[in-house]
């Protein structure tokens, strides 16, 4: 099977997926990233991996578009990403043996109210009605997805769960438990309105309130910090909650390995939330707003993390002091959604999965996975 995956540039949250494609298929595999690494990217130090040897640059020249073309129009299955270039998809869909994966975040960030505003027709017409439906699917790189595109009538029993699929390690998760720091509260991102870096302090208040020993470190940097560095302020906080700014990728993993707790408060306008598999990898009992598209696939409440609805931040705080108090609650959640990422929701599974998937929809078949990666996307 040849597979082409078309999407804007190869980040280090595709790249493990890439990888493990590139293993199983050889030349059979190729990631066409259609423009260079984003400068915001560069500079928050992520890695550019466009310079994988998988990776066909169709930006650098006129010749090597027209490869990556060829390559798109000559494959059996295509995955078209994010900003894809138009050409890259009529390429993929004249193609009436191909199977096409849109793999993509939600559509309506903003609110479900779009579906039916003047550029949200438009949208409707140009991504789904403007060609002919083919072997289409969708790849729901978030739990909201699919009904985004269902309210369009589009992919309609077509789309599957999908996600990002950062690197994980297998290590020794109860030596590994033994060594997180008594008490640690981590949180890291983009500080900006819609990530909600004040829950974390707001939670930190209730935490030192109730006498519960903690300790808050926060890592990012954005238009809201000077907001949450006086609101540690005012609140007398600078004892427990640590403001450390932008730190690597492979810094902030460093600190989910030693903490206990790892709080992801985005709302709905977080596509995804890698942090959340992240955190999960390193063995991290994580509570998340549900709003965020990883949650519904990646966390069961109680079983292998915590869920709170949108703007709930009293439930948040019950939480996160439930896991604090009860030491062999907290073991046991960390323990199981380690196994989650390790089983389950890994780069190494989704690659085999999807070539299975799309080995038994050119057969005419559907899904034969009950969860996880390629398990039907419910509408929600």
């Amino acid at each position: 099977m040849r597979l082409a995956f078309v999407s804007n540039f190869l980040s280090g949250h595709q790249q493990p997926l890439c990888e493990a494609l590139s293993s199983a298929l050889g030349a059979d595999f190729r990631f066409i990233a259609t423009t260079p690494v984003s400068k915001i990217r560069a500079q928050m130090g992520w890695p550019d991996c466009n310079s994988a040897p998988f990776v066909i640059r169709a930006y650098a020249d006129d010749k090597t578009y027209q490869n990556a073309l060829e390559y798109v129009a000559a494959a059996d299955a295509v995955i078209l990403g994010h900003d894809q270039d138009d050409s890259f998809f009529k390429a993929a869909i004249k193609q009436k043996h191909a199977i096409v994966y849109r793999c993509t975040e939600r559509l309506y960030k903003r609110g479900r109210w779009r579906a039916i505003s003047p550029r949200g027709l438009y949208h409707r017409w140009n991504t789904y009605f403007r060609y002919p439906r083919g072997n289409q699917y969708l790849l729901c790189s978030s739990a909201y997805a699919a009904k985004d595109y269902a309210l369009l009538g589009a992919f309609f029993n077509r789309s599957f769960k999908w996600g990002y699929f950062p690197q994980n390690k297998q290590f020794d998760i109860e030596q590994a438990l033994l060594y997180k720091h008594k008490g640690s509260i981590f949180w890291a991102g983009r500080m900006l309105d819609w990530k909600h870096p004040e829950i974390p302090v707001l939670i930190a208040k209730r935490l030192r309130e109730k006498g519960i020993p903690f300790e808050l470190d926060m890592a990012g940097d954005g238009p809201l910090l000077p907001h949450i560095q006086r609101l540690v302020q005012d609140e007398g906080l600078e004892k427990n909650v640590h403001l450390l700014g932008n730190l690597l990728p492979s810094q902030v993993r460093d600190h989910m390995r030693t903490s206990q707790i790892f709080l992801a408060t985005s709302d709905y306008q977080e596509g995804w939330g890698a942090v959340v598999n992240e955190a999960m990898s390193e063995g991290c009992a994580v509570v998340a707003c549900k709003a965020m598209g990883a949650v519904p696939y990646l966390i069961q409440t109680g079983v292998n993390g915590y869920s709170y609805g949108h703007m709930q931040t009293g439930t948040a705080c019950l939480q996160a002091e439930r896991l604090l108090a009860d030491e062999t609650l907290r073991c046991r959640i960390a323990r199981a959604a380690y196994h989650t990422i390790q089983n389950e929701w890994n780069a190494q599974c989704a690659a085999e999965r999807l070539l299975r998937l799309s080995a038994a929809l050119r057969r005419g078949e559907g899904t034969c996975f009950s969860s996880g990666p390629c398990s039907k996307a419910d509408l929600i």
